[in-house]
């Protein structure tokens, strides 16, 4: 009965040590995804408005949901870019994104998504 409890108790301490560094890695990005949480919610973003691309004179107008959902990529990248240990790289193309849509730049803001989606996609 002894060794019955011991076991149960060492599997148990084995399983929260595995599910609290699954959840480490997961939650930091160590294992499929960036490890930012800006830089994964602006990815997540693209991959949800990836159908509605590439952007065309008529995707600029204010009451297209895909102006705001770049916006907010554009503006996950620049923060993500920002931190102390961040890449400086992700803050231009963030700053480029929004120049893109303050211009209302089709070209400035497609060779910016597309900068986003090449970084996405690497990491």
């Amino acid at each position: 009965m002894l060794a019955l409890l011991a076991t149960a108790v060492v599997v148990g301490l084995l399983g929260l040590g595995v599910g609290g560094i699954g959840g480490f890695l997961l939650g930091r990005g160590g294992v499929g995804g960036p490890s930012d949480p800006n830089l994964a919610e602006a990815c997540a973003t693209l991959d949800r408005i990836s159908g509605q691309l590439p952007i065309d004179e008529d995707s600029l107008a204010l009451d297209d949901p895909l102006v705001w959902e770049l916006l907010a990529a554009g503006s996950h990248f620049t923060a993500a870019g920002s931190e102390p240990d961040g890449d400086e790289q992700l803050r231009e193309i963030g700053t480029e994104v929004q120049q893109g849509i303050s211009a209302l730049d089709v070209e400035l803001l497609e060779d910016a998504t597309s900068k986003m989606q090449a970084e996405c996609a690497g990491r």
